[in-house]
């Protein structure tokens, strides 16, 4: 017995995958405000994870009256993250003992 053609040809369409939909224009959610927000949230995260062990290289020194060791773990974190608070504080505390009250 033979398959009817149209039959066959009706049935593969059928069978054959869909595209995904995209849902929310043509980048789904990934472009919108919310997203970048997150990605945004993120990467601040992923910023103060890095500059952990430099904030606490610097806290170290700072309690062994090592005010330019100090100073220099800070300005390393302020490398990676400028809008690091605790880097900035520990840099004034590093600049302030060690009787920089100028720069």
């Amino acid at each position: 017995m033979s398959a009817n053609p149209r039959v066959a040809n009706a049935l593969e369409v059928a069978a054959a995958p869909s595209p995904p939909r995209l849902v929310g224009g043509p980048a789904g959610q990934a472009g919108s405000s919310a997203a970048l927000a997150r990605l945004t949230s993120a990467m601040a995260e992923l910023k103060t994870i890095a500059i952990q062990p430099l904030l606490q290289q610097a806290v170290a020194a700072l309690r062994a009256d090592d005010w330019k060791t100090g100073e220099k773990f800070a300005q390393k974190a302020l490398e990676r993250d400028e809008r690091s608070g605790f880097a900035w504080y520990l840099m004034g505390i590093a600049r302030e003992r060690a009787g920089d009250f100028r720069s």
